[in-house]
């Protein structure tokens, strides 16, 4: 028996200078430290696709090209989107990131426990110190 993918993490991503490629590293090292692992990680970008493709640490992710010379975020969050195999999205931006290993188990566990069709999640927001 296959087992579905229960989460697809969808991260919207364009590249504007080394610290947004810091924060997307931190973002996924997030996701792979989680407790429960029944994921898949989709990065949609439109500027950065071939030098996300061709980065060792980007292996086992699947990288969406937008395809698009003039691109928004949400080209980015829609194209990860449409490429998503699991039940659930949770979309992650890059700029975000867990804070504790067991986030994705307490929201398998609350949506397990209830029978909701959608669910909207909040986050806190840190800003780069300067």
């Amino acid at each position: 028996m296959i087992e579905s993918t229960f989460f697809s993490v969808t991260i919207p991503f364009y590249f504007k200078d080394e610290y947004s490629l810091f924060q997307l590293k931190r973002c996924i090292n997030s996701i792979r430290k989680q407790t429960f692992q029944n994921f898949e990680i989709i990065i949609g970008t439109s500027n950065y696709f071939w030098e996300l493709k061709n980065n060792s640490f980007f292996e086992k992710i699947n990288i969406i090209n937008t395809n698009k010379d003039v691109c928004y975020i949400q080209d980015n969050i829609n194209s990860a989107l449409n490429a998503s195999k699991g039940m659930w999205n949770k979309i992650l931006f890059s700029d975000d990131y867990f804070l504790e290993k067991s986030e994705l188990e307490k929201l398998y566990r609350f949506i397990d426990d209830n029978s909701y069709n959608w669910i909207i999640a909040n986050s806190v927001h840190i800003k780069k110190k300067r």
